[in-house]
């Protein structure tokens, strides 16, 4: 019976959830092109802002979630109205229409560094993904200093634009890692909260350990830690019928790249600070090359 009822939980929300079709127009103002992505508590699009006339986000509350899609979505608003930086999206309306909570925001430019590596098959020397880490890093410093911890810093979530005519060519995963040029975006701020904020009550025995992490700097910094780990693992290439082995055995890096990597993922040292202290140590080590 059990069984049973947990199927037919699953198909009710499979139902709710069903997205958008694209034409369909939202606020009499932005026409849904195609899905984005689907996440625990909403559902995103590409969109066309008629009144503007450029492409926009939109993300809509997931139906199946109820009270508690809605009232995270509100509070992805109001953060995104607070957070004013360059590589953040700007919140741009929070609508409702027929009985869904929809949040228009601009659209980050760029590919995710998942996609970057996964779909192009981009590479990172040891220079070029501390380089981007320290982009990155200043990003997230900004967050902090606004008084939020972003909580899902990973490479799904942070969009890099290249600098160069050949971002978007067919012969674009030719070129690696990451120049000076280049930039980045942060998406997604669906689980951020205030620094030293409790986890949400409606976060449920179910969700995924990041609705739970501490709501301090050091949550931040240990997602840093691993999504240097996933660029680095981007140029490794394991001998044939090689056993699997940690990262410290299977990374060939500088003995200052280890040593951060043990200290933002808390295995070995002390633990860095904050932000500032993490951009002295990448500049030091970015210098010395």
């Amino acid at each position: 019976m059990n069984r049973l009822l947990l199927q037919g939980k699953r198909l009710l929300a499979d139902w709710l959830d069903r997205p958008l079709r694209g034409g369909v127009i939202v606020g009499r103002r932005y026409r849904i092109d195609e899905l984005l992505g689907i996440g625990s508590y909403g559902l995103t699009y590409r969109c066309t802002d008629l009144l503007r006339g450029r492409p926009a986000a939109l993300k809509q509350a997931k139906p199946s979630k109820g009270a508690a899609a809605r009232e995270l979505l509100r509070r992805e608003a109001g953060m995104l109205e607070r957070l004013d930086h360059p590589a953040i999206p700007r919140a741009l309306a929070l609508l409702e229409e027929r009985g869904q909570l929809f949040l228009a925001s601009e659209l980050a430019a760029g590919v995710t560094l998942e996609d970057w590596i996964f779909e192009q098959g981009r590479t990172f020397s040891e220079a070029e993904a501390l380089r981007l880490v320290r982009s990155l890093a200043e990003i997230v410093g900004h967050v902090h200093k606004s008084g939020y911890v972003h909580l899902d810093v990973r490479i799904p979530n942070v969009l890099a634009k290249l600098s160069s005519s050949e971002f978007g060519a067919p012969n674009s995963a030719a070129r690696a890692g990451f120049a000076s040029g280049d930039s980045l975006s942060l998406i997604d701020f669906g689980l951020a909260r205030r620094i030293g904020e409790p986890p949400l009550a409606l976060a449920s025995a179910d969700e995924h350990d990041r609705r739970r992490a501490p709501a301090e700097p050091a949550s931040d910094l240990h997602d840093l830690g691993e999504l240097l780990l996933f660029l680095l693992y981007s140029s490794y290439e394991p001998a044939p019928g090689a056993p699997e082995r940690g990262w410290e055995e299977e990374l060939e890096l500088t003995p200052q790249a280890r040593r951060l990597l043990r200290r933002l993922l808390g295995s070995d040292g002390p633990p860095l600070s904050g932000v500032p202290e993490l951009l002295e140590e990448l500049d030091r080590m970015l210098a010395a090359r």
